[in-house]
């Protein structure tokens, strides 16, 4: 070991030391992403900066230990410089002026296309091979490597026309033939689809442009969904459509504007079929949006009286039987209730046998409070929740109805406006006693009205009591006076 390489020994630590420490900084204050490439690069330059001044010693044969070294700095640089420019422009500059984040599908084709560059740069640059030169040279390898990466290629290609078109972004819903699925990645290659049964789809970028795709969150969240149903050709086109709109308008994650609307779309083998068409923001909520529609479109079709037809090859034979007896725990349910303790048992057979059954779904709303009503129910089977609006715009719960209990009787009686809200917990089944029937009751049991006169004045005067309205009045005078105006009332709306 001479004195004349003794300065390239010391001086390798020292300008590797250097740059190691310039790499932290920039990593710490500039946050440049700098990894394995950046150590290559300290060591390659720690190493050819000192040869620059010791020539004869590194000469290795026929190789020129400079241009090697010059020829991987150069590639090695490259990648810093990539580094840095993904630093101060895609995270900086371009989410500035974009007002989003880089694709990295954009930032892996840059990168690709600045690395081969420089490789074709450093092989005609330093090696005195130019690009004829290479692809002459490689010419059989450059078609069989071109046949064997055709669809790598093509997806390649097909990568960079969505990338210009931005037909869709990370976030998207799509609808991709009959699969849809939310974008989650876009990369050089394919694109990755997650559906609502949280299955990942890889579609590859050349088939994606082959491919019509329906992008249901642009230009707006808000996207149509048209779900199908088939009636029996005896119902009448107009109800069914007023159904299926009310059914849809219920359900939850349906937007209010645009509103909901039902066409007749044809006239099928076995039913009419109609089309409900909704909008929703969050194709998320597709599945329970699907599902709570077609649900509330079955109870109220059978509280209706319509059906869904069989196929028509199914031949259906129902026995002819004997009318439906009165519901026992119908009878027992009105024996209990003071408006009717004064009727006997045929005039209470009547009221049954005339009311109608009606099945309610679980959150479906039995009677909304201020809608008008002329009838009354018996919760026949299920539980429902009591509910009155509060002055804050809310609903307070204040009760709850089972088996057996009634409900909504004054405004049978009355026509009142309904005084709450009464919503079915679980599945119900109900008793609709209407006003025609209670009129026919009231018609040969003349004494009943005077009895449910003098019922609702004493259910008046239980009232001001309790609010303490006027308590220091006559109370029998008070009630006559108020059993009188009742009886008017209930001969004036029952047309006696």
């Amino acid at each position: 070991m001479t004195a004349e390489y003794l300065p390239f020994f010391l001086a390798c630590p020292l300008i590797y030391l250097t740059l190691v420490a310039l790499g932290r900084w920039m990593k710490r204050w500039l946050r440049i992403p700098l990894g394995f490439f950046y150590q290559l690069l300290c060591i390659v330059l720690a190493l050819y900066l000192p040869m620059l001044w010791t020539d004869s010693f590194f000469e290795l044969g026929r190789l020129n230990a400079r241009r090697e070294m010059k020829a991987v700095l150069l590639f090695l640089g490259t990648l810093f410089g990539l580094a840095v420019f993904s630093r101060f422009y895609w995270d900086g500059y371009f989410r500035r002026r974009k007002g989003l984040e880089a694709p990295r599908f954009l930032r892996e084709v840059v990168a690709l296309l600045v690395t081969v560059a420089a490789v074709l740069a450093i092989a005609w640059g330093l090696y005195d091979r130019g690009m004829p030169g290479v692809l002459a040279g490689s010419g059989i390898a450059a078609i069989i490597l071109g046949l064997a990466l055709q669809d790598l290629l093509g997806n390649v290609i097909s990568g960079i026309a969505l990338e210009i078109g931005r037909p869709f972004r990370p976030g998207d819903w799509l609808k991709v033939d009959e699969d849809y699925g939310q974008v989650i990645d876009i990369n050089w290659r394919a694109i990755r689809l997650k559906t609502n049964d949280d299955i990942m789809l890889e579609i590859p970028n050349s088939t994606i442009t082959k491919t019509t795709i329906v992008n249901l969150t642009a230009p707006a969240r808000a996207h149509a969904i048209r779900l199908e149903v088939g009636l029996e050709y005896g119902a009448a086109p107009n109800l069914v459509k007023d159904i299926l709109v009310h059914a849809a308008q219920n359900t939850p994650g349906v937007l209010t504007t645009p509103a909901p609307r039902a066409y007749l779309k044809e006239f099928g083998d076995s039913a009419v079929i109609y089309q409900i068409k909704f909008y929703m923001e969050d194709h998320r909520l597709f599945n329970s949006t699907r599902d709570g529609i077609y649900t509330s479109v079955w109870y109220e079709l059978r509280r209706a009286g319509l059906t869904i037809p069989f196929p028509i090859r199914t031949l259906q034979i129902a026995p002819r039987g004997k009318p439906a007896e009165p519901r026992a725990e119908a009878l027992r349910a009105l024996r209990a209730q003071p408006l009717f303790l004064s009727l006997e048992e045929g005039p209470l057979r009547h009221l049954v046998a005339s009311a109608r059954t009606l099945c309610f779904g679980r959150e479906e709303v039995i009677i909304e409070e201020g809608t008008p009503g002329e009838s009354m129910f018996i919760l026949l089977a299920g539980e429902a929740e009591v509910s009155v609006s509060t002055s804050s715009g809310g609903k307070a719960s204040v009760g709850s109805l089972t088996s057996g209990d009634c409900f909504g009787e004054m405004s049978l009686l009355t026509g009142e406006n309904r005084s709450a809200t009464v919503t079915a917990r679980e599945d119900c089944e109900v008793l609709e006693i209407q006003k025609p029937a209670f009129r026919d009751v009231l018609e040969e049991n003349p004494d009943l009205l005077t009895a449910l006169g003098d019922l609702l004045a004493e259910r008046r005067l239980q009232n001001e009591e309790t609010l303490s309205q006027v308590p220091n009045l006559d109370k029998a005078s008070r009630k006559q006076e108020y059993a009188r105006g009742f009886l008017t009332k209930l001969s004036f709306y029952f047309g006696l």
